[in-house]
């Protein structure tokens, strides 16, 4: 087989679905599988040799939105720590910025976390706008003053601590 063959036959699986070419592969051929529709919310302890990946993605629930941004938020908490970790320790920098922007990552990343239980909470949007809105201003502006050592934005940090614990507070209503 050829490298062109070869990837155009990895083209030809993805048009199908990878879900697909499980079916037709992987999986020996069942007359049973057809009729699954949906897989029991406990499964019995020896699994069925009919269930399959297409099975179990259409009967997983959609993933909210909170969740989606709870990982892009932890991913940018990491590269953060990770760069300011790296850039401020090559640096001379006063101790108050290097302060600064650990209790900024601290609180990143422990609301990022938190992002995650919101979709479980009665009111998950205004949980969900008011954390957001919180890591932003209160990070953002702890961050700001670490990296550059302006001061010009501290001024909000409080107003960014107050929409965080009125976020606790929406989750716990």
């Amino acid at each position: 087989m050829s490298w062109a063959e070869s990837v155009l036959s990895v083209w030809e699986w993805g048009k199908g679905g990878l879900g697909h070419q499980y079916d037709i592969h992987l999986r020996p051929d069942c007359q049973n599988c057809k009729t699954i529709s949906t897989l029991p919310l406990f499964p019995p302890s020896t699994p069925s040799p009919c269930s399959t990946l297409s099975t179990l993605s259409s009967t997983m629930p959609r993933t909210s939105p909170l969740v989606r941004l709870a990982g892009l938020s932890g991913a940018l908490a990491i590269g953060l720590g990770a760069y300011g970790a790296h850039s401020l320790a090559s640096q001379e920098v006063p101790q108050e910025r290097i302060k600064a922007f650990e209790v900024a990552n601290r609180y990143h990343l422990i609301h990022s976390v938190a992002l995650l239980g919101l979709p479980m909470v009665h009111r998950p949007r205004l949980a969900g706008a008011l954390m957001v809105g919180g890591m932003a201003v209160f990070c953002g502006s702890c961050y700001y003053h670490a990296l550059t050592g302006d001061r010009q934005f501290r001024k909000f940090t409080p107003y960014g601590g107050m929409l965080l614990i009125l976020a606790w507070l929406a989750a716990a209503l």
